[in-house]
């Protein structure tokens, strides 16, 4: 299909997939978005004055009004692409007069979680190691040709699942003050210490990666994660000894091991005794 012809369609449906087996293309721009998924084949692919070798797997996101071009390469196979072409109005109509996808990433009410970005979305091309956006994309191809009731919707919400894959390539953690990312944890595991806990949920909820959080609290506190949990896991165990009547596999319990056997040699490995000889050493002493 045309260029004239794409314009045409997508400012009229707000969106379009094609499949597209023209390996050469003079320099041109459109007034839309264009995702482009390669299927087969290579080409040197020009972006904005950039010139790179694309191959089967690569993707990229093509802003608006970005200048670029395929100049076929000889015996590389036939060359064959994928292209979903889109208005910021089809993800959601309040994006009408949005012109750029950095404004689309800053306005959007469904916020994608990512601030800065390493290099920007739309000048870099992108390899797919797993498979996972060839299959979000051979996803919105078919709806597009079979237009079953609803088939926009699921367009939108497979186009949302791939803007995301793409944009997390670029993605930088902000900059977390260490202070602040050790307070946190500790009072996370104060509130919940007796439940099962992993260093990883706690980072998801963060939004940030576990090497990097894991790094920043040893740093502060000079133990892992593991070993600061059982600190004060015990510690909680210690207060129910002194305090409480309840036997020792209650208070294993209630502090947050399923298996009072791993209780007894954390304890002892922590205080070098054991929880009934440090129940009856605090007896002893208050006789």
């Amino acid at each position: 299909m045309h260029l004239n012809e794409c314009i045409e369609v997508v400012n009229r449906d707000s969106f379009m997939l094609d499949v597209s087996n023209n390996s050469m293309s003079k320099l041109h721009c459109h007034p839309f978005l264009e995702l482009v998924y390669v299927v087969s084949g290579r080409v040197e692919h020009t972006l904005d004055r950039k010139t790179m070798i694309i191959r089967p797997g690569d993707y990229f996101l093509i802003n608006f009004n970005s200048k670029h071009s395929y100049k076929s390469i000889p015996g590389t196979g036939d060359f064959r692409i994928i292209n979903c072409m889109f208005m910021p109005e089809f993800i959601d109509p309040t994006l009408a007069n949005i012109k750029g996808f950095q404004d689309i990433l800053n306005n959007y009410l469904v916020q994608f979680g990512y601030q800065k970005f390493a290099n920007a979305p739309t000048q870099s091309i992108y390899h797919d190691n797993d498979g996972r956006m060839l299959t979000l994309v051979k996803q919105m191809l078919i709806e597009y040709e079979k237009k079953n009731n609803g088939y926009r919707d699921v367009i939108r919400y497979l186009l949302l699942s791939a803007i995301i894959f793409l944009v997390r390539n670029e993605a930088v953690e902000d900059e977390l003050p260490t202070n602040n990312v050790t307070r946190y944890i500790k009072q996370y595991v104060a509130k919940n210490y007796m439940k099962p806990l992993h260093m990883s949920e706690i980072c998801a909820e963060m939004n940030h990666s576990l090497s990097n959080i894991s790094k920043i609290f040893k740093k502060n506190t000079g133990m892992n994660f593991r070993d600061y949990l059982q600190k004060i896991r015990i510690e909680k165990a210690c207060q129910l000894l002194k305090t409480t009547d309840k036997t020792i596999v209650e208070i294993s319990e209630l502090v947050g091991y399923s298996d009072p056997a791993f209780f007894y040699r954390s304890f002892k490995k922590i205080l070098n005794i054991t929880p009934y000889e440090y129940r009856q050493s605090f007896d002893i002493d208050t006789l």
